[in-house]
């Protein structure tokens, strides 16, 4: 978060602090994804939404379900964009979040996990329907997602293939490290938040959808680092890192490990 707070100076940043240990699910069975977004929801008409006009949320696995859905109740109460003429414009990118229920069976351990936090597929298909229509009629609405190439319990949920968010990446980072930058250097999941946000803050909502397809997920990870290497180098006038970004890019575009 700090990395990424450097980067946006005039911005206000915070993070958000929620219970989301599974054992303090269990011990208190009213206590879900439902009632953690409805918490959410609240915090957010009493407060932010009144006083910013512009708001970018950045998040992880449950804390996209809360966020989500808590952006939903909002919009079901009319206080979003598209229902109101003063209301502010929204960014939400979400890394490795649930978005769809699976088509097949959960193992018995996915499957009592989803049941301690209160996941259920209604849930997930009321935001997912929301959203798809947000995206064809609102435009201050912007949906990015970020998702782990590497296997994990998580895929079967397909935090990708149906959400159909304006902009989408995979990245060959474990789904426990993508909220994790080290303190220094290149990190490709915190390199996305950066140009993502910068579009959202600097150029309203122009958000560039992905466009390229992929042989080989991790491969491709690396002309879209060298991408956004060279944008990075644009901006701190940094000739080196420049010449190192074309040269990365030239290896996963130049010779077919992505296509474009």
């Amino acid at each position: 978060m700090h990395r990424l707070a450097a980067s946006f100076a005039g911005a206000a940043v915070a993070s958000v602090d929620y219970p989301a240990s599974v054992s303090g699910f269990v011990a208190h069975p009213h206590r879900t994804v439902a009632t953690l977004a409805q918490g959410w929801a609240q915090q957010l008409a009493a407060d932010l939404l009144l006083r910013y006009r512009r708001i970018a949320f950045v998040t992880h696995c449950l804390g996209g379900m809360v966020t989500l859905q808590a952006l939903r109740l909002l919009g079901e109460r009319g206080v979003l964009p598209g229902h109101s003429t003063v209301a502010p414009r929204l960014f939400c990118l979400t890394m490795d979040t649930p978005m769809c229920w699976p088509t097949v069976a959960l193992s018995a351990k996915m499957a009592a996990l989803t049941q301690a936090i209160g996941m259920n597929a209604t849930d997930l298909a009321t935001n997912l329907a929301h959203f798809s229509s947000q995206q064809k009629k609102v435009s201050e609405l912007v949906l990015a997602s970020i998702a782990s190439a590497v296997t994990n319990p998580l895929s079967v949920f397909e935090p990708l293939a149906l959400a159909r968010p304006q902009a989408s990446w995979q990245v060959p980072d474990r789904h426990e490290d993508l909220s994790r930058a080290p303190p220094s250097g290149p990190f490709l999941p915190l390199l996305i938040a950066q140009n993502c946000l910068t579009g959202f803050f600097d150029q309203g909502l122009k958000v560039a959808p992905q466009t390229r397809h992929r042989r080989n997920p991790q491969r491709c990870a690396i002309g879209q680092c060298a991408d956004l290497l060279g944008e990075f180098a644009v901006v701190q006038h940094n000739p080196q890192l420049h010449v190192f970004a074309k040269l990365v890019r030239k290896l996963a575009y130049g010779f077919g490990v992505c296509r474009v």
